[in-house]
């Protein structure tokens, strides 16, 4: 009789420890999804962290420097997101372009010509003291960078990629390095 309560209570122990650990080791992802649209989550895959947007149709890795994430913020189509162990942060805005023709070259002139005649413009509103810094091919993904060096809120590093009638506009105030990252790290759904 010994023999058998003995049994069952390591068995209990086991399958307590096993909840537990599930418990704990998922909680961390619930708690960055529970504030994000359906549509928008984290995931676990092995040891690396990932972001799905469905909503606006790409997923990307979180840096591993980064060690996870500490908030996240969907607001109006932009996702906003900030490291776990540093003040790092990042945000991707996709924007819907009404004629797909026109290239990502065009987009961002006009959007900086816009800037400089105060006109508003599509995505993130940046100062008009913005200017292109270069074109450059990242982990494939033609892209453009913008760099806006406001002398009141200081230097923020954007950078655009196209895809069809989207333009993915990503940026951060706080590291160039961040961004590059972010797009290194970055992959529409519908690519194989």
């Amino acid at each position: 009789m010994k023999k058998k309560i003995f049994i069952f209570f390591f068995l209990f122990l086991v399958f307590l420890c096993f909840f537990l650990l599930l418990y704990f080791k998922d909680k961390e992802i619930r708690e960055l999804n529970k504030n994000l649209p359906q549509g928008v989550y984290f995931e676990k895959r092995g040891k690396d962290l990932f972001l799905i947007n469905k909503l606006d149709g790409y997923e990307l890795k979180i840096p591993e420097s980064w060690g996870g994430v500490r908030e996240v913020r969907y607001v109006e189509g932009e996702l906003s997101f900030q490291a776990k162990f540093t003040d790092d942060w990042v945000a991707v805005n996709k924007i819907i372009l009404q004629d797909q023709k026109i290239t990502i070259d065009e987009f961002v002139t006009q959007k900086i010509k816009a800037l400089k005649e105060g006109k508003e413009v599509k995505g993130k509103h940046f100062s008009p003291f913005a200017k292109i810094e270069g074109k450059e091919v990242l982990n494939g993904k033609k892209i453009i960078k913008m760099v806006d060096k406001d002398p009141i809120i200081g230097e923020c590093f954007v950078y655009y990629l196209k895809q069809k009638n989207l333009i993915y506009e990503i940026y951060s105030d706080f590291s160039e390095n961040s961004v590059r990252l972010i797009i290194f790290n970055f992959r529409l759904l519908h690519e194989s």
